[in-house]
């Protein structure tokens, strides 16, 4: 894990764009790590100095609004927002969590990669 974190690190600072196709299935190994802060209702991932987060209001023990996505400047147009959007769905399709997509691009994910996702969507 380590080991492909550099390495991805190291494409970042590079420009090496991250974007992949959607019905592609990147290993865990080549994904930074998807935390959840319960706290401030945010997931994020962490690159570099900086984070990706998707941001979220509980509507019910089961249930995420999924409201806003963040890709700082600096990882804009490398695929991070794919990454971090693929992981959280993910996430909650593993838990048995619905989600509501308010934010946009989220629901642009979702369009995208509908056949993947539709028993977790409200």
């Amino acid at each position: 894990m380590l080991r492909s974190m550099r390495l991805l690190h190291a494409s970042l600072r590079s420009g090496v764009n991250l974007t992949f196709p959607s019905s592609s299935r990147l290993a865990s190994s080549q994904m930074p790590e998807l935390q959840r802060d319960n706290v401030n209702k945010r997931f994020y991932i962490e690159l570099n100095l900086d984070k990706a987060t998707i941001d979220y209001e509980l509507i019910d023990s089961n249930t995420l609004d999924l409201q806003h996505t963040n890709v700082p400047n600096s990882l804009q147009g490398k695929g991070v927002g794919k990454i971090i959007a693929k992981e959280v769905f993910e996430y909650c399709k593993t838990n048995g969590i619905k989600m509501k997509l308010t934010c946009e691009f989220l629901q642009k994910f979702y369009e995208d990669n509908k056949n993947d996702y539709t028993t977790s969507i409200i």
